[in-house]
């Protein structure tokens, strides 16, 4: 066992491995996270782990292991999760839109200012050029 995760950490066949031993794998989807991802909202890591805990739910039941859950709780598990995904999806979308708009605004502003420094800095006593 312990080889078999230094051989996963030295590798890069990551792919290869999930997919050889893929029944005893729980597989998360984790987007719209992105790996690169560092400061998470509480919404965000409260997806995650439960996200990884659907997966697992999914991994215990498919294996039908002890006190495994029923298909009714890791259904709802996924229901869950995919509710938390659209609302992080959503939520992303808004703030995406509001750097943007950000940018367009302060970019405006720039090209503005640019425009007319001379009528608004016409005051200063040397040539802004």
């Amino acid at each position: 066992m312990l080889s078999e995760l230094l051989g996963i950490w030295l590798g890069g066949d990551e792919l290869a491995i999930i997919d050889s031993h893929r029944d005893s794998v729980a597989v998360i989807n984790p987007k719209p996270i992105s790996t690169l991802d560092f400061a998470l909202s509480k919404n965000e890591t409260e997806f995650l782990l439960k996200a990884g805990r659907a997966a697992a739910m999914r991994l215990v039941f498919q294996r039908k292991m002890d006190s495994a859950p029923t298909e009714a709780e890791v259904k709802a598990a996924e229901d869950a999760v995919e509710v938390l995904r659209k609302e992080l999806t959503a939520a992303r979308a808004c703030r995406r839109h509001k750097r943007l708009l950000s940018l367009a605004g302060l970019t405006l502003f720039a090209v503005l200012l640019f425009w007319f420094r001379e009528y608004l800095f016409s005051w200063f006593p040397w040539p802004l050029r």
